[in-house]
């Protein structure tokens, strides 16, 4: 059983990760908070990814909230390119 839940969830990272990220949001009531971070700091979402990721990709000793702030500038700048893909 054990094994057949790291395959099972390799096969979800392989293929469907992004829907399992999108219904995660969804269910926290999360969807748009880096938006919303984004004009409170009166960037464009993508200005201000780019901004967070070069301030803090690579630092050493990031507080909780710095390490959160940095995942969500990964993952929407992964949703940016993905979306420029279609």
């Amino acid at each position: 059983m054990f094994f057949l839940k790291i395959y099972l969830g390799i096969e979800m990272a392989n293929k469907k990760w992004i829907q399992g990220v999108e219904k995660e949001m969804e269910k926290d009531n999360t969807e748009g908070t880096f938006s919303a971070k984004a004009k409170r700091a009166g960037k464009t979402t993508h200005a201000y990814a780019l901004e967070i990721i070069k301030k803090y990709k690579g630092k050493d000793g990031l507080t909780e909230p710095q390490k959160r702030l940095l995942k969500q500038a990964v993952l929407s700048e992964n949703f940016r390119k993905m979306r420029a893909k279609k």
